[in-house]
């Protein structure tokens, strides 16, 4: 049975992406991957036909890097998301003309939808604008878990935003965004690649734990098990003082 469709710059078109989303969605198909970057042709017409594919399917990764999608397929697919009826596990939107109008609804999306692990933005026109919006979500989103937004107008401004929206956002593990936007231009020595850094290890260490009211002693061979470090048994503890309590 066919799991994964790869039509990557075959210069495919609306046509072909509305077939696909047509058999996808009328047939109990087993396709989980669906790869179409590369077909710019492809547009909002195709795009938000593929909007559709992803909801009550089995599809669980989609790539639509640089298929020429704008803010009618981003709508599509934030109102997809948003009804938490999908399997989707990734999706790549890389190199499409997104802005901040469409990154806020994305943002929005992802606040409540539970099903996304993994998503790419890079290359799709952000600025600081879209990125303080995205950092005052990103405490509510509960399942997201690598978040790619490099070659955006993001500037240190952003990447201070979103350091911020970080400390309290406990499910992601990797982020993906240039260097440069995580210098502090006010104060060099301030990299908030190192803080973002910080909240990440944490994150893998599992600290949901802080979101816990009863803290349990057989916590804390777990958290020995997994903490990489001693700062980061301490930051548990500084964000926790039950955990000192519970042993």
């Amino acid at each position: 049975s066919l799991r994964w469709l790869h039509l990557a710059y075959v210069q495919a078109d609306a046509n072909v992406a509305i077939r696909l989303s047509q058999s996808i969605v009328s047939t109990n198909t087993t396709v989980r991957c669906i790869g179409l970057s590369g077909n710019p042709d492809i547009g909002d017409l195709g795009g938000v036909a593929m909007a559709k594919a992803i909801t009550n399917s089995g599809l669980q990764h989609l790539d639509l890097r640089y298929t020429g999608l704008g803010k009618a397929t981003v709508i599509a697919i934030s109102e997809e998301l948003s009804r938490n009826q999908t399997s989707l596990r990734s999706l790549n939107l890389s190199k499409n003309n997104i802005g901040d109008d469409g990154v806020k609804l994305i943002a929005d999306a992802l606040a409540v939808n539970t099903s996304l692990k993994t998503l790419s933005l890079s290359q799709c026109g952000i600025t600081c604008e879209g990125a303080a919006y995205f950092s005052q979500k990103l405490p509510q989103m509960n399942s997201i878990e690598q978040l790619f937004m490099y070659r955006n107008k993001i500037t240190q401004e952003g990447g201070r935003l979103l350091t911020k929206g970080l400390e309290y956002n406990m499910s992601l593990l990797e982020f993906g965004i240039e260097r440069a936007h995580l210098i502090s231009s006010r104060a060099p020595s301030v990299l908030y690649k190192d803080v973002m850094a910080h909240f990440l290890r944490a994150n893998k260490i599992g600290r949901r734990i802080l979101r816990e009211d009863n803290i349990h002693t057989a916590t804390w061979s777990k958290i020995l098990e997994i903490a990489s470090s001693a700062d980061m048994i301490f930051y548990l503890i500084s964000q926790k003082p039950d955990l000192i309590k519970s042993y």
